[in-house]
């Protein structure tokens, strides 16, 4: 679900400051006051409620984005084309505090796997909460990554495969197929779900090979093997951060949909998150080191 430039807000807040953001073909002008502002938005002082909730009268592009700012829980850098986003301090800080409380729950529910989560989903949100690169890259197809993210919800696929699969292709080379790292539906958008495979490498750094016997018959157990997202070992922060993101584009459509499969498009869909996300990644990975 690509982002929509209409919001939804609750009952009205005392409006704490007022941050003017200039689209990129204004200057900013450091000068402008609160009132000066909203005439820019073509909102009038004191119908600043009346005016977020109806949205439908938002529709046309303006000089100016006016973003209310107070507790709201994360930024909304530069965005374009330029357009208005009315956040009431208190609605905004509310809905950013239930989603952390409601997943928090959840994930402490889980025990160790959910503790570890909770761990790298911050990470996740330190990235793209702040102006990097990376979370400029996901800004181009939803506004608010942060939001989204936060609205997440996290489960473990207990059952899922644990076997690293090995077999030689048409050149003769040796090709190996790791179990899953997590999974998520394509362009879902907020409040969707990531499953993330409790064998695989989010958790684990090695399991067992298996490769078929020659000439047919059963699979035969080749010894252990590094897990591994791209070049970071399994149950690494890198590794983790990286899981999360790829996922992350698959919910916001920032990556094409892939698979479990031997075509190999999940590694290059991580290879184009790590293009953008690298040195967030390591970052934070390296902060975080457990």
């Amino acid at each position: 679900m690509f982002f929509t430039r209409k919001h939804r807000v609750g009952a009205a807040a005392a409006l704490m400051s007022l941050l003017l953001v200039p689209g990129p073909s204004y200057p900013q002008d450091p000068h402008s006051t609160g009132a000066s502002a909203i005439a820019a938005s073509g909102v009038k002082p004191g119908q600043e409620t009346a005016a977020c909730l109806n949205e439908e009268d938002q529709s046309a592009p303006l000089a100016y984005r006016v973003l209310f700012v107070g507790d709201s829980c994360a930024a909304l850098p530069h965005l374009s084309p330029p357009i208005v986003f009315c956040v009431l301090p208190g609605a905004s800080a509310a809905a950013c505090t239930k989603d952390d409380e409601r997943v928090e729950a959840h994930l402490r529910a889980m025990g160790k796997p959910g503790e570890t989560i909770a761990e790298v989903r911050a990470q996740v949100l330190e990235i793209l909460q702040s102006r990097n690169a990376c979370a400029a890259w996901y800004q181009e197809v939803d506004a608010d990554p942060a939001g989204t993210f936060r609205s997440l919800e996290f489960f473990l696929d207990k059952d899922g495969p644990s076997f690293i699969y090995s077999k030689k292709d048409g050149g003769g080379a040796q090709r190996m197929k790791q179990p899953y790292v997590a999974s998520a539906f394509e362009n879902a958008g907020r409040n969707a779900r990531i499953q993330l495979n409790a064998n695989g490498a989010f958790f684990n750094r090695a399991t067992e090979v298996l490769e078929p016997f020659p000439g047919g018959g059963p699979l035969l157990r080749k010894g252990l093997h590094r897990l591994s997202v791209a070049s970071y070992s399994g149950n690494t922060p890198a590794a983790q951060v990286t899981t999360m993101l790829h996922e992350l584009g698959h919910i916001v459509g920032r990556i094409p949909e892939d698979s479990d499969s031997w075509d190999g498009l999940s590694a290059r869909n991580t290879a184009e998150v790590l293009h953008y996300c690298r040195p967030e990644i390591d970052a934070v990975a390296h902060r975080g080191q457990r």
